[in-house]
């Protein structure tokens, strides 16, 4: 937009006509721009250039003189800025979705997350699988003797040494019998 428009409510006049006048000042430079009068406190401010703030000071004046003026800061609009889209579709609705820089910071720490759970998972489920190995559980067990082999010595202190409540007894070799 290169225009503006103000209303102005009335004063006292003193008894006296009056008219009113606003007075246009370019941003920067102060250089007048506009100077209107009317007899209503009505204007509308054309031909200006988009997107500055001017400064306009409205004031009256009647046969006595003057009044103080008082200044309003008044903008233009920008012109509208063309946009180009890539966008070959037509009058297609636009996808409201947009990858901002934050949601791709969380998107990475989310799937981050996401893998370490699922190797922390599979590395334990690695491990429970291996202790319920049937192999692994069984108590170990002396292979068998085959039959027919010679003892290294008597089944009995096998077993005394095995057992950990028995104290073993030196064999000095003969055998007691007791009678009864």
């Amino acid at each position: 937009m290169t225009s503006f428009s103000v209303r102005c409510s009335e004063g006292f006049n003193g008894g006296l006509p009056q008219s009113f006048t606003v007075e246009v000042h370019e941003p920067g430079t102060e250089a007048l721009v506009a100077n209107l009068s009317s007899p209503v406190p009505r204007f509308t401010v054309l031909g200006l250039q988009p997107g500055l703030m001017y400064r306009a000071y409205i004031y009256s004046v009647n046969g006595k003189g003057r009044s103080e003026p008082v200044i309003i800061h008044a903008p233009t609009l920008r012109l509208p800025e063309k946009q180009l889209t890539a966008d070959r579709g037509g009058d297609r609705p636009r996808n409201g979705f947009r990858l901002t820089p934050v949601m791709t910071v969380v998107v990475g720490v989310v799937s981050s997350l996401f893998l370490v759970a699922c190797l922390v998972a599979a590395v334990l489920r690695l491990q429970c699988s291996r202790e319920d190995d049937p192999r692994r559980s069984k108590p170990e067990v002396p292979p068998a003797k085959p039959p027919g082999s010679s003892p290294k010595g008597d089944l009995s202190s096998e077993t005394d040494e095995r057992n950990p409540d028995i104290i073993p007894q030196p064999n000095s070799g003969k055998l007691n019998m007791f009678s009864i």
